[in-house]
């Protein structure tokens, strides 16, 4: 499960993600010593060649994976340069609430575009997997004209059965009392 939705050749993008991650998160506490700016620095410098490195080479078989692992990036890339801006107090107070704001919405919007595609490949997967649930869930008043279609089609078939029009059509039947029950049981 871990290279689904990576194309063939780069497989091993997964593994790339998690040690970018594993690096980032040890720049926090391997640079501890150093100035908070720098520490930012770094991180900045380091999301921007990986955001190079996923731009240019597309790992992902869809487009939307590749787009949402960009707007990734890009959001992380958004924080920490405004987090800088905390670095120093040199900023008012309403310039920390701007900014503070830039972040917010910059984070709001990734966690909105993801649940949008997080939402519509759940519904596809259930829609291929699943068509029955898909139905009941998705299009409850189709679903549900679709059962009273089909009750009234059994019922109607029900009430053909036990007329005797149709047990004169059946192949083999002779009309001798107590077929009735061979017949019901036989369709």
């Amino acid at each position: 499960y871990l290279i689904n939705g990576y194309k063939s050749k780069w497989y091993f993008w997964e593994f790339a993600i998690l040690y970018r991650k594993l690096l980032l998160a040890g720049m926090v506490v391997f640079l501890q010593s150093t100035d908070l700016a720098f520490q930012g620095l770094i991180a900045l410098a380091f999301l921007v060649i990986s955001l190079h490195f996923q731009t240019g080479n597309q790992p992902f078989f869809t487009n939307s994976l590749n787009q949402m692992e960009v707007r990734s990036l890009l959001c992380s890339w958004i924080t920490i340069y405004f987090g800088l801006y905390f670095v120093n107090n040199s900023i008012s107070d309403t310039a920390q609430s701007l900014v503070s704001a830039v972040v917010i919405v910059c984070q709001l919007y990734f966690f909105l575009y993801w649940g949008y595609h997080f939402f519509f490949a759940i519904r596809h997967y259930v829609q291929q997997k699943k068509p029955d649930l898909f139905q009941k869930i998705c299009c409850p008043l189709r679903f549900a004209a679709q059962e009273e279609e089909i009750m009234r089609y059994v019922e109607s078939r029900q009430a053909q059965i036990s007329s005797s029009k149709l047990r004169v059509d059946l192949p083999g039947y002779k009309s001798v009392p107590g077929n009735k029950k061979m017949i019901n049981t036989f369709l």
